[in-house]
């Protein structure tokens, strides 16, 4: 018999970022090698997404997935879901293993008596790391209690962190000994011929609506407008007004508290018909929009941007990619090879170089693929997961 699973998550597509992500391509990844995968989840919170497609092809592939409002719908959310969890484990148990995939599900996870839970694993992505071990933050005070947090890692089967800076972090501020194992993100290796033929009338559309001619390069940057993800740095570009603003057309895809900032920032610079804000879309959308981009960008210099998973979307979609040299992102990119890592001072220059290389952009995108197929895959992180643990040994 097949091993039965529980991937828990509060984030799960279709919102964006890399916790959500992960979690999904956990579970897809896990049903691959066929084990009996259920997810629970919470409901979307954004009105401009919609679960009912990503549940569906769940579906399609025997994952079952149960969802319950969570944090901006129900406030006392790590009180009721308590009971939420308790009661789906016993009604759709036992299971052998449970998969604590981000920061909420753990919340919830520590406050479990450690004798109704199965083996299980941690998930750190880094964005919450102090969180748990704080008594500084308010936050931290309501949502963890400091025995039980302590209890709840040191009985894991596996904790893993998705990069080697996000396992730094955790090292830095967990005020006890415990092991832990780097796992990189990986995504569904997946034909992108299929996402382009769908793709191919939007994009037919935009470019006439924006007016953008089939000379441009397009630049997209996919990421939560918020502080300190680095959107002013391309905007502080764009603004210079030089040949990049014109040789480029510029997505910003998401949504976040700096939307309105940044959109006034580029009406008042008057380079608004060089860029799009396409606020928050589902991740399908996203790769739509990746597939008719030339250069994905991720300049974050956020203190913990353990990684930024929007750079292997990229990859998979054959696009080179330029970060900062900053965080867990320089872990995925080799540079010079299937991108390039840069220091703030040298943005401009790198961007110019690749909007007027071509051939140079096809190159690397061919190799930012072959590290997809054959390293940051949804099967290999999987595999990494599972490996060492008896408990999840398929018979």
């Amino acid at each position: 018999m097949n091993k039965k699973v529980l991937v828990f998550s509060h984030e799960f597509p279709p919102q964006q970022g890399g916790e959500g992500t992960y979690a999904y391509e956990l579970a897809s990844g896990l049903n691959k090698l066929n084990y009996n995968v259920y997810v629970l989840a919470g409901t979307t919170f954004s009105k401009n997404l919609n679960s009912v497609p990503i549940d569906s092809d769940l579906f399609k592939k025997n994952i079952k997935i149960e969802r319950y409002d969570w944090v901006k719908k129900n406030r006392l959310w790590f009180i009721s879901w308590r009971k939420i969890f308790t009661r789906y484990i016993k009604n759709e148990g036992p299971f052998d293993y449970i998969f604590f995939a981000n920061f909420t599900s753990c919340v919830i996870g520590h406050r479990i008596s450690n004798d109704i839970l199965p083996p299980y694993s941690i998930t750190i992505h880094g964005d919450d790391i102090d969180y748990y071990f704080t008594n500084k933050k308010f936050k931290s005070r309501i949502l963890i209690k400091k025995a039980g947090i302590k209890t709840f890692f040191e009985n894991a089967n596996k904790i893993i962190c998705v990069s080697k800076f996000a396992k730094k972090n955790l090292i830095d501020v967990i005020p006890f000994s415990i092991d832990s194992e780097v796992i990189h993100h990986g995504i569904e290796s997946r034909d992108i011929t299929l996402i382009q033929h769908s793709a191919s009338e939007m994009i037919k559309l935009i470019r006439r609506d924006k007016k953008i001619s089939k000379d441009k390069t397009i630049l997209i940057y996919v990421s939560r407008l918020e502080s300190m993800k680095g959107q002013d740095k391309l905007i502080d570009i764009l603004c210079k007004k030089g040949e990049l603003v014109k040789k480029t057309h510029t997505f910003f895809v998401g949504g976040g508290s700096q939307y309105q900032s940044l959109k006034k920032l580029v009406d008042e610079n008057n380079i608004s018909h060089q860029v799009t804000f396409t606020g928050e879309i589902p991740r399908e959308e996203v790769m739509k929009y990746m597939s008719f981009a030339d250069i994905v960008i991720f300049l974050s210099d956020h203190p913990k941007e353990t990684f930024g998973l929007v750079i292997l979307e990229g990859m998979l979609m054959k696009k080179p990619v330029v970060v900062l040299n900053h965080g867990g992102m320089v872990e995925v990119v080799q540079h010079s090879k299937n991108g390039f890592i840069v220091n703030t001072d040298e943005i401009e220059s790198t961007l110019s170089l690749l909007v007027n290389d071509k051939n140079l952009r096809e190159r690397m995108g061919e190799e930012g693929r072959k590290l997809i197929d054959t390293k940051f895959n949804n099967e290999n992180m999987v595999l990494e997961t599972i490996s060492g643990q008896s408990e999840l040994c398929v018979e």
